[in-house]
């Protein structure tokens, strides 16, 4: 029964990315989900093995997790690693040559998001378990983006802060070690009516 069910998973999963114009590399793998839904997937390479990130719903409330995958794509960590056990959404990570930082919309305040990160070693450790507070300003702040300058990390992300109904785009950066240097923000566009789902990258002078 089990055998007949993964066979008929993995023929809808095929005909899923057919259609979706999406095919497999690595035929071989045999990938198991968790229960519900995992969305919103990040990636990121430490020169070794990647680190994949996401918002799961495994215990009916959206944590995140991740995990590290081999260039040979084996799973690492085939349970997951709990990065935030807070209400998550719409994780993204970077590597800064030591470790990487992944951030998200925390909804650990019961109410509007902010945003919040952790740092995570190449071994798979969260070295911040309750999360580093990037930015808690007034009602909303979500769908971050992250990368990595060589010194420091730039986070951005779309803000409510100077209006409920209006998005604007913020950013900080913070530094190896899990600083917030720019605790107010840096206001990046404010231009009226809204600005969101921003992304970042750095090119080797500015972002």
């Amino acid at each position: 029964m089990a055998k007949k069910f993964l066979l008929g998973l993995a023929i809808f999963v095929f005909w899923t990315n057919l259609f979706a114009g999406e095919f497999l590399i690595d035929t071989s793998v045999v990938y198991v989900p968790a229960p519900y839904s995992q969305v919103h997937p990040s990636v990121a390479f430490d020169g070794t093995n990647y680190l994949m990130v996401w918002a799961d719903d495994r215990d009916m409330n959206n944590k995140i997790y991740g995990a590290r995958i081999d260039q040979a794509g084996v799973i690492l960590d085939p349970a997951g690693i709990v990065v935030s056990v807070a209400e998550g959404y719409c994780p993204s990570v970077a590597f800064d040559g030591t470790n990487y930082l992944v951030v998200w919309d925390d909804y650990r305040y019961q109410g509007w998001p902010n945003i919040f990160g952790a740092r995570v070693t190449p071994a798979g450790v969260v070295l911040d378990i309750a999360g580093i507070a990037i930015s808690t300003a007034a009602n909303g702040q979500s769908f971050s983006s992250v990368a990595f300058d060589g010194i420091n990390y730039f986070i951005v992300w779309h803000d409510n802060r100077n209006n409920v109904n209006e998005d604007d785009i913020y950013g900080a950066r913070v530094s190896k070690a899990g600083m917030v240097l720019d605790p107010s923000g840096i206001p990046i566009s404010t231009a009226p009516d809204d600005q969101y789902f921003p992304s970042v990258a750095f090119d080797g002078t500015n972002y």
